[in-house]
């Protein structure tokens, strides 16, 4: 058996309902099992309490050491959401940048993709730092999910979640931007991930439809995470990565 510890923030819940759905079904892949760290907690908050001089929140700590000897691979969905807190809606100076190969939004002014890349990562900041503290304590191979691409305006409105109140006043951003953003955070993931020994898992393929959104089978009832049917596609593709590892399945 291999026991794969996930641990995430909101994104996690597509991946937790999934696995919960494939059990009581009895679909989950052999050889895998899973337990999950929700980040979001109330006891984990805050992730580095004032009194702890800077260390990581003793709760997260204990959970940690009970759970990682118990595993032998773990796997993140943290963050993932920073992207559309920065630009899922339209900013009050519409502005774009050169990317990808994908189209700029006439009328609007164009960054240098850097200072764009720059701004987004400060904003990530806090969250990839949580992220680095808590790779601190895992002594295992560790993989990080990309999460779901953006989806379209139609969607949005449907389910605008805590965009809702701004949503009317902003408009949502144009696709072709918010995947270029997207696409700068997966960037900006995959550094970190190199840099931490961490491997990075892209969506799976039949996750994206043929515009780079998130297909419609796989969407949420939100504005911006994947459902079960999208989690059970991560667990499969967790499967078959794992499978070509032997010191992993193995437990070794």
């Amino acid at each position: 058996m291999t026991h794969i510890l996930a641990i995430g923030q909101s994104n996690l819940r597509g991946l937790f309902n999934a696995v919960k759905q494939m059990t009581e079904s009895g679909t989950v892949p052999p050889p895998l099992s899973f337990s999950f760290i929700q980040m979001r907690r109330r006891k984990y908050n805050p992730y580095f309490p004032p009194e702890s001089d800077g260390a990581l929140n003793p709760n997260i700590v204990s959970e940690l050491k009970t759970q990682v000897p118990r595993a032998d691979a773990a796997v993140s969905c943290m963050g993932g959401n920073a992207h559309s807190v920065f630009g899922l809606l339209n900013h009050p100076e519409p502005y774009d940048f050169v990317a990808d190969g994908l189209p700029l939004v006439q009328g609007r002014q164009v960054v240098p993709r850097s200072v764009v890349k720059a701004s987004l990562k400060e904003q990530m900041e806090d969250g990839l730092k949580v992220f680095a503290a808590l790779r601190s304590f895992i002594d295992k191979p560790m993989f990080h999910c990309q999460s779901p691409p953006p989806l379209p305006e139609s969607h949005i409105r449907i389910y605008p979640g805590v965009f809702a109140e701004r949503l009317d006043r902003f408009g949502v951003a144009p696709a072709s931007f918010r995947l270029k953003l997207w696409k700068l955070q997966s960037e900006i993931y995959r550094e970190f991930c190199a840099a931490h020994d961490i491997e990075f898992l892209p969506v799976p393929a039949e996750c994206v439809d043929p515009d780079g959104l998130l297909t419609t089978q796989a969407r949420g009832e939100d504005p911006t995470h994947g459902n079960a049917w999208y989690g059970e596609r991560v667990v499969h593709q967790l499967a078959a990565r794992l499978a070509a590892i032997p010191q992993v399945v193995s437990g070794a």
